[in-house]
Order: C-alpha cells, then sequence, then structure tokens
C-alpha cells in the first residue's frame, strides 16, 4: 500500500499541466472526491485497487438517492469486485487520506511559487459529504448525522486517535490555507442513527464513527425507454428547487458561491455503474453510434440560462 506515498510523481504530473495548459485553464483542482478513494478503495474494497475486509468477489448496491415517494424511478446499480484481503481497513484509509492531503498541498505550493504570479489561476480541491439525515429526532441520531458530517470532512481526530497519522511542522504550515476555493460534493442525501461502538473485531474505516445508514427502498427499472429517459420530468424538479435554495443562500444568508455544476452533461462512464447510471442532461443511444440527445432537463437549463439576470 503505497498510494502517493512519494508526492514527487504526483508533483511532476501537476508541473506537466501547470507547464502545458496553465496559459488556458485558470482554475485547478487537485482531487475530486479524496474521501471515496480512501474509503472505498481502500476500505469497503468496492472500487480500486480493492483492498478491504473480503477476499471474495462480492455484489455490491450503490446507495441510493433519496427521492420523492411517488417517483418510481431508480439509479441504483450492481457491480461485482474481486477484493484484496491483505488490506487493513482500520489504518491504510486514513494514510491514504494523509498521503492525498499532503499531496495537494505539494501542488498547491508548486503553483503559487512557479505559476500564479504569470498565469493568474486559482487552485483547490473538491470534497464530498454525504447529506446526513437524522432517522429520529433522539439525541442519539441527530448526534449521529454530527459525527457522519464530522467524519467525511473531518476525519474524527478525537475518535480515530494514533490510528489517523499526524503532520510535522512544516506538513502543517504547507497544508494551512492550501486552496484558493474548496468545491463541494454532495451527490445524495442518506437517513442515518446511531450505532453501537463495535464490541469485537479489528478497527475499520466502516464502523469507526459509528453510525448505521437507513436507505429508502425504490423500485429498480431497467427497462425504461429512451422516450421515458428523455423526458426526466424529475430531473427538472430537482433543479428547480435546487437552484431556489442555493439562491436564497446567496441572497439571505450571504454565502459565497461562485459556480455550481451539475452532475452530468452527459450520460457517463460510472466508476462502478458503467454506462448504466443515466445521470446525464443528454441521452447517449449506446446501441446507435454513441449519439446524443438532450433530455428535457437539458432543453430547461437553456431557457433558464438564457433568461434576463434581474437586477
Amino acid at each position: 500500500m503505497n498510494y502517493l506515498m512519494n508526492r514527487k510523481d504526483f508533483l511532476d504530473f501537476a508541473n506537466l499541466c501547470f507547464t502545458e495548459f496553465g496559459d488556458r485553464v485558470k482554475h485547478w483542482i487537485t482531487f475530486c472526491g479524496p474521501w471515496s478513494v480512501a474509503y472505498t478503495g481502500y476500505g469497503t474494497g468496492t472500487i480500486a485497487p480493492g483492498r478491504g475486509v473480503s477476499s471474495s468477489a462480492v455484489e455490491t448496491f450503490a446507495a441510493r438517492s433519496l427521492l420523492p415517494p411517488d417517483l418510481t424511478f431508480s439509479q441504483s446499480y450492481r457491480t461485482r469486485i474481486h477484493r484484496d484481503a491483505s488490506g487493513d481497513p482500520g489504518t491504510e484509509p486514513y494514510l491514504v487520506g494523509h498521503h492525498q492531503l499532503l499531496a495537494h498541498a505539494a501542488a498547491v505550493k508548486l503553483y503559487r511559487e512557479n505559476y500564479e504570479s504569470t498565469q493568474k489561476g486559482k487552485i483547490g480541491i473538491i470534497l464530498q459529504q454525504i447529506w446526513p439525515i437524522a432517522l429520529t429526532d433522539t439525541e442519539e441520531d441527530r448526534a449521529a448525522a454530527q459525527r457522519c458530517k464530522d467524519y467525511m470532512l473531518g476525519c474524527m481526530k478525537d475518535f480515530i486517535g494514533s490510528r489517523l497519522p499526524a503532520f510535522t511542522d512544516e506538513e502543517s504550515q504547507m497544508v494551512k490555507g492550501s486552496y484558493d476555493f474548496i468545491a463541494l460534493n454532495y451527490y445524495t442525501a442518506a437517513y442515518v442513527r446511531d450505532a453501537p461502538e463495535a464490541a469485537d473485531g479489528p478497527p475499520s474505516v466502516v464502523t469507526d464513527p459509528r453510525i448505521a445508514y437507513e436507505r429508502i427502498d425504490e423500485i429498480d427499472d431497467p427497462s425504461l425507454t429512451r422516450w421515458e429517459c428523455l423526458t426526466d420530468h424529475w430531473r427538472v424538479s430537482y433543479y428547480q428547487r435546487h437552484l431556489s435554495y442555493l439562491k436564497r443562500a446567496i441572497s439571505e444568508d450571504g454565502v459565497n458561491v461562485k459556480g455550481y455544476f451539475v452532475w452530468s452533461l452527459t450520460d457517463n462512464f460510472e466508476w462502478g455503474a458503467s454506462i448504466y447510471s443515466r445521470f446525464g442532461n443528454a441521452y447517449i443511444d449506446y446501441d446507435n453510434g454513441h449519439t446524443r440527445n438532450p433530455k428535457l432537463s437539458a432543453e430547461w437549463f437553456r431557457v433558464h440560462l438564457l433568461k434576463p439576470t434581474p437586477r
């Protein structure tokens, strides 16, 4: 397990990107979702390199989005992976996160010292958060929801202790303030409840936060027709409602939001779902030369973005 333990390779890659594309790229992102790589790559073993808790090939299911109760469309997916049981889910995910953060900070330092003054760009990182909703209004479940937030964005030093590596003074100075902006992926929400501390077994990144996810069942329907995929009224409703609240956060609460990116522009290739999760605003016909067909949501965005800005 040597993921980014030597940061030179990542710095060489970053330096090449800054050199070749810096005259055109003005917003750099070092890592997209480092938590996912650490947790699912080295904890649960459900994405590459598959280091986790079992050496058998297992069928896994993605966490499902919380959709309106009258909506029967499901984007859940299934995949088969082979896990490497030689990993240590109690320490490796934290080491991976540690080294990702140091690699990020080193790349930011490189950019600021060698390129920022001439290229006039900004550099940051994308973090992620599953928005937790307490399953009940009990103090225990509310605390579990807060632990979930702390765990994904703060790594819970108080809970993990010495298994979370410490920074040297020099590393701390390099990491501190190593961003011009922070982007946030919030793919979905989940109900969470308090879970008791594991009574036996080795420590694991999976059990450390002491939370349990409660899924909302949906109807899997992989046989949706092309027309049903193109008329995505539910996606339009989501964008309308979501962006209205984002606007309120900016205008009423003063949140400094600089941009919003939809996931995704087109149906794409997902890590664990291949081509079967159709997240895009444009439908890709995989059986007809990969032609692109705008969905209703794409037309909604076109009209929405052409509206005059209120003054």
